[in-house]
């Protein structure tokens, strides 16, 4: 794909994630609920600045949603983000999520 220059560059423009909210995004990907390719950049870019429990919260709710209803996942999750935005954090958006060390096997 004509995208793979940008990726090769020296250059890291990953957004970064905290790593319990990336474990809950690696999960999504490996139950095959969304392909990684799905989510764009921009996707994690908009998830990278909620603060980390929102975001943590966020992909949770996502991967309990019924997905036979919906075409767009990367769309309905751009939506969930943006509702977060909206509504704006609450005390406990604010609170670091849950270590996520050792529940899953780094593959």
């Amino acid at each position: 794909g004509t995208g793979d220059i940008l990726a090769d560059s020296d250059e890291d423009p990953q957004p970064t994630l905290h790593r319990a909210v990336q474990s809950q995004l690696d999960r999504l990907f490996k139950s095959s609920i969304v392909q990684r390719t799905e989510f764009d950049q921009d996707i994690i870019e908009l998830l990278s600045t909620l603060p980390p429990n929102a975001a943590y919260e966020l992909v949770k709710e996502f991967r309990a949603q019924d997905f036979n209803s919906i075409s767009s996942k990367a769309g309905f999750f751009v939506g969930m983000i943006k509702r977060k935005k909206k509504e704006g954090c609450r005390g406990a958006d604010l609170d670091p999520p849950p270590e996520e060390m050792g529940t899953l096997s780094t593959e």
